[in-house]
């Protein structure tokens, strides 16, 4: 079961409550961190080796956001290999060095984890509908029935593409991610 316990303002320090759907501090527009009851997980983490023999990221329930494991859906993000990078590590005199193979995600990007527990912890906060700026492969990583996409319109054509495959709604913006960014407010409030 999750430990998170609430959200806080990395900007301000401003507490917020977890069980209502939120991303960003009233205050100063700053993301919200989630934050999680250490003491009961320095308890309780990994106690069962069980729970470490689950694949991929839902492993970690207890350190992630969504508190009901219906929502704990998939499309097998994580478990990304560490490779050994044996010539480099000795060039720059290191005993070891290891590169994270994150094309190994569903979107060949790390962003698949992230948006996997996003998009889990907004319908169980009942969210039918999610919208994202991105200046790229972020949108092919919202994997939603009813997501909304906003993308400069010289973004990659591949990234556009993935996106539609996805089934999408893509709005290409004239500008960069943060002129998307303002788009997706505004359609969120005129949604409102």
């Amino acid at each position: 079961m999750s430990a998170l316990v609430g959200l806080e303002c990395p900007e301000c320090g401003g507490t917020f409550e977890a069980e209502r759907l939120q991303t960003v501090c009233k205050s100063c527009d700053s993301p919200l961190l989630a934050r999680y009851d250490l003491p009961r997980l320095r308890k309780t983490l990994a106690r069962d080796p069980r729970a470490l023999c689950r694949a991929g990221l839902w492993r970690w329930n207890e350190l992630l956001p969504v508190r009901d494991p219906d929502f704990q859906l998939s499309l097998s993000e994580g478990d990304t290999p560490l490779l050994p990078i044996h010539r480099i590590a000795k060039v720059l005199g290191l005993s070891a060095l290891f590169v994270k193979d994150e094309g190994l995600n569903p979107c060949g990007s790390f962003k698949a984890r992230g948006l996997s527990v996003a998009v889990a912890r907004a319908a169980e906060l009942g969210a039918s509908d999610l919208a994202i700026p991105t200046a790229g492969d972020a949108g092919g990583a919202l994997h939603q029935r009813r997501a909304h996409v906003f993308m400069p319109a010289d973004a990659p054509r591949v990234n556009q593409m993935e996106v539609q495959a996805a089934g999408a709604d893509l709005h290409l913006v004239d500008g960069l991610i943060d002129i998307a960014g303002r788009r997706v407010q505004a359609a969120v409030e005129t949604s409102r």
